[in-house]
């Protein structure tokens, strides 16, 4: 892939191609609708849809995960599905950016899909 998706390309794959409102909750959560949140760590975006877009927990476990690999920046999307959840992970690596997918019955699993460090 050649780079990340934007937020318009992110928000129209979830079928969102209007208008929608942006509800700033703090520095780091935001609202886009009623049931997708984007959460900004720094240079990592996570944006989430789920039934509770205030529960930051998911997205706190993606960044930290992320930082422990020392990724620093990226986008993550998190689709909460009944017993599981998909997650796209969009990393840059030099000039390309990485797409990742990986579906997961928990994020708790997310560490048996890659490598331990040194």
């Amino acid at each position: 892939m050649d780079g990340e998706p934007d937020e318009s390309e992110i928000m129209s794959s979830y079928g969102l191609k209007a208008q929608y409102a942006r509800k700033q909750v703090n520095e780091e959560l935001s609202i886009l609708n009623d049931n997708i949140s984007e959460y900004n760590n720094g240079n990592l975006l996570v944006y989430e849809i789920s039934k509770d877009v205030e529960n930051v927990d998911n997205s706190n476990k993606i960044v930290e995960f992320l930082k422990s690999k020392n990724v620093n920046s990226g986008k993550v999307l998190i689709v909460n599905l009944e017993g599981r959840m998909n997650l796209e992970f969009y990393l840059p690596i030099g000039n390309q950016t990485a797409e990742i997918l990986f579906t997961v019955e928990d994020l708790d699993g997310l560490a048996r899909f890659v490598s331990q460090s040194p």
